[in-house]
């Protein structure tokens, strides 16, 4: 509190003002406190003296107070001072919030404070609604300013935006934004070498994608699936897939192999050896994906035809000196060769080659027998040697007898030309000897190319 003195000059009043405005010398004048001020002691009418001094004590204005604010349940109050035109605040408390009244005054003119007593109530944060897909798992402290609660989502979910914790401010607002839930997902299955998708139940929580390994090749071990886990990837082993291997096949007996390789679809081929002919087993096996060869190991054994078709006219003998299974046929006595081959061989389809032999009978009882051309002496051995056969001999022998014998016809000819019967009867002879050597020399002329081959 001050007090303040109006003294001095006519014209100047501290704290104070004259009415009227001006007061000459000598005139009576009403003195009053300024505003914000009260009037505590002095005269009130003065008169101006001729030292322009104011007559009579002094007035003594002090400053108008309000008294302290009123004090509000759950908020605080501030004021610099007191006095005329000073300012107090209120503001609500933490945990409390503004629910009526001015929560700023001024102490006025008249010493009380403007505006009506302000009012706070308790802070409460909203009732929370459960998010979908989730729990409440905490909730602790109520509604009430610095309470807390906790979601958690249902399993196979999992928080996309938000927050699993959000407390109770002291605005009565939560301060996270509630949890939104998901359901898991893992997205695509991932890609697995030498494998495919077999199987996808779909790529969320616990659903499973199963795999298949590529054609041509296998897994070592049972295949699992792999499941979609709560941390939103493939849980399980991924499946191994290795390329499928045939073991290696031991080579058959009289058989030549070829193989490609051992994997998956590839092939091996058997060939007998010559002169063998596979009676049994594939010629061509695959490596399947089970890695195992389908088919069986062929057998080869020594061709073997059946028995050589019967020829009319005709005999037939297995030529042993032969390394082919081959047959001599041979013109029954009395019998000559016309067409078609005496040797006949055993062929790879097991099929007895080259033309049926034909024999006719000889006329005039004459016996044609055509024999295989083969050195069996040691003579005959020396003429191959040469080109020579052992028909070409014959050939020379028959043409000297014929020779011989019509030198000897005409001889006797000579000595029993009176004769005539002696003579019909060597002329008839003479005849019969060259009719036999021409024939003969005609036959071989005409059967050389049917002689059988030492090669065949």
């Amino acid at each position: 509190m001050s007090t303040h003195h109006m003294s001095g000059d006519c014209h100047h009043f501290p704290r104070g003002h004259r009415q009227p405005d001006r007061c000459p010398v000598g005139r009576h004048c009403d003195l009053a406190c300024e505003p914000g001020y009260h009037h505590v002691s002095g005269s009130i009418i003065r008169t101006c003296l001729w030292t322009r001094d104011w007559s009579g004590a002094p007035i003594t204005c002090e400053a108008i107070m309000c008294n302290e604010p009123m004090p509000v349940l759950g908020a605080r109050v501030s004021y610099p001072y007191l006095s005329v035109h000073a300012s107090a605040t209120y503001r609500c408390s933490e945990g409390y919030r503004a629910a009526s009244g001015d929560f700023s005054h001024t102490c006025q003119v008249d010493g009380t404070w403007s505006g009506q007593r302000p009012t706070c109530e308790k802070t409460l944060c909203g009732e929370i609604r459960v998010p979908e897909n989730s729990n409440l798992i905490v909730k602790s402290g109520g509604l009430t300013p610095g309470s807390r609660t906790t979601f958690r989502c249902v399993p196979g979910y999992t928080i996309a935006t938000g927050d699993n914790e959000t407390r109770c401010s002291p605005k009565g607002q939560w301060d996270r934004p509630l949890p939104r839930c998901e359901k898991i997902d893992c997205g695509s299955p991932p890609a697995v070498s030498n494998a495919h998708t077999e199987s996808l139940t779909g790529t969320t929580f616990m659903e499973t994608a199963k795999y298949a390994c590529d054609e041509g090749y296998k897994a070592d071990v049972i295949e699992a699936p792999l499941v979609c886990g709560k941390s939103a990837s493939w849980l399980g082993e991924q499946l191994i897939c290795n390329e499928i291997l045939c073991e290696a096949l031991s080579v058959p007996a009289n058989c030549y192999v070829k193989a490609e390789s051992l994997i998956y679809r590839s092939i091996i081929s058997y060939k007998c050896h010559k002169g063998f002919a596979m009676v049994s087993g594939d010629k061509n096996r695959t490596c399947q994906s089970n890695g195992s060869w389908n088919g069986t190991e062929p057998t080869c054994a020594v061709k073997r035809c059946s028995g050589p078709p019967a020829v009319a006219n005709t005999t037939w003998s297995v030529d042993k000196k032969s390394f082919e299974q081959r047959v001599i046929y041979k013109c029954l006595p009395r019998f000559h060769l016309v067409s078609g081959e005496l040797a006949k061989v055993c062929s790879s389809d097991l099929k007895w080659t080259g033309e049926d032999p034909v024999c006719v009978e000889s006329s005039e009882g004459w016996d044609f027998v055509i024999e295989k051309d083969e050195p069996k002496t040691p003579k005959e051995k020396r003429m191959a040697k040469f080109g020579y056969k052992k028909s070409d001999e014959k050939v020379d022998h028959v043409a000297t007898g014929v020779v011989a014998s019509l030198l000897l016809t005409l001889s006797v000819a000579a000595v029993i030309a009176l004769d005539s019967r002696l003579l019909y009867a060597h002329l008839k002879m003479m005849r019969r000897n060259v009719s036999y050597g021409v024939r003969r020399l005609l036959h071989r002329a005409t059967v050389a190319p049917a002689t059988v081959d030492n090669t065949a």
